[in-house]
């Protein structure tokens, strides 16, 4: 099961909300990370980007940089697990780098606590 995305979409609602469910929340400043841990190779990932007051071009935009951001990062080479990325307010105000930042502290937090 390949992908051009560099992983594995998450996307089926049974799956998502077992994931809000069971899984460990980490709270970031800019993003929220939902982390259960299972077997499953290669991680699966959701990107959740809330309406917040926005409009669809800021919110597309914010998606298509989380995106970008998760595929060249290389945070998901470890997999064994399914991945909620949830934006907040502030994330709307990061260009592509303060992106890159705060992904990388949310996802070195979730390697921490495995």
């Amino acid at each position: 099961m390949s992908s051009n995305r560099g992983f594995i979409r998450l996307h089926r609602r049974k799956e998502i909300l077992g994931v809000y469910a069971k899984g460990t929340r980490l709270r970031g400043r800019c993003f929220d990370l939902i982390v259960l841990r299972s077997g499953a190779e290669p991680m699966r990932v959701a990107i959740v980007v809330p309406l917040l007051g926005m409009g669809a071009v800021r919110r597309n935009r914010l998606k298509r940089r989380v995106r970008e951001a998760l595929r060249r990062g290389g945070w998901l080479s470890n997999g064994g697990c399914d991945v909620i990325v949830r934006a907040k307010r502030p994330a709307y105000d990061l260009d592509y780098s303060g992106i890159l930042l705060e992904l990388r502290r949310a996802f070195d937090a979730v390697a921490e606590t495995a």
